[in-house]
C-alpha cells in the first residue's frame, strides 16, 4: 500500500468523493429533522449511537489486530471522538438555524485548519507544496463566496 501523502491513491479519491456525497445527503436530511425542534445534540447522540451499533460488527473484525497497535494511536483516537461529536453537534445546530446552502459552504472552510494542523503534526509524513495551500485557499474562498451569495 502506498503512502497517501506521496501520491494520489484512487481508492482514497473514491472514498473522499463518496464521503462528500453522503455528507451532502446527510445535510439535507438533518435540516429536515432540525425543523421538527429536535435538539441538535440529541440528534448527535442518536445518530452516533446508531452509527456505532452498525459499525461495531465491521470494526470487530479488525479488533484482534488493533490490540497490537501502539497505545499512542489509541490516545489520538480518544481525542478525536469528542472533537468529532462537537463538530457534528455544531454542524447540526447550524443546520437548525440556517439553510443548507449557507451552512455547508462555511463548514467546507475546514481544510485551512486541517492544513495548518497537518503542517504542525504531520510535516514529516505529508508534503505541503504551494499548490496544496493555494488550492485550499481557492476552495475556502469559493465556499465563503457561495455562502455570501446564498445569504444575499
Amino acid at each position: 500500500m502506498r503512502d497517501a501523502g506521496t501520491k494520489m491513491v484512487p481508492l482514497g479519491i473514491v472514498a473522499a468523493l463518496s464521503a462528500a456525497a453522503f455528507y451532502a445527503a446527510t445535510s439535507v436530511m438533518v435540516r429536515i429533522v432540525m425543523k421538527t425542534d429536535v435538539h441538535p445534540f440529541v440528534m448527535v447522540a442518536f445518530t452516533s449511537a446508531l452509527g456505532a451499533a452498525l459499525l461495531l460488527p465491521v470494526a470487530a473484525r479488525g479488533l484482534k489486530e488493533d490490540r497490537k497497535a501502539p497505545l499512542r494511536g489509541f490516545a489520538w483516537a480518544a481525542l478525536t471522538g469528542p472533537l468529532t461529536l462537537a463538530a457534528v453537534g455544531f454542524f447540526y445546530s447550524a443546520l437548525q438555524h440556517s439553510p443548507v446552502v449557507v451552512v455547508n459552504p462555511l463548514v467546507a472552510t475546514y481544510p485551512l485548519g486541517s492544513i495548518l494542523l497537518a503542517r504542525l503534526f504531520l510535516s514529516r509524513h505529508e508534503s505541503f507544496s504551494p499548490s496544496v495551500v493555494i488550492g485550499a485557499l481557492l476552495v475556502v474562498g469559493g465556499s465563503v463566496l457561495v455562502s455570501i451569495a446564498a445569504v444575499n
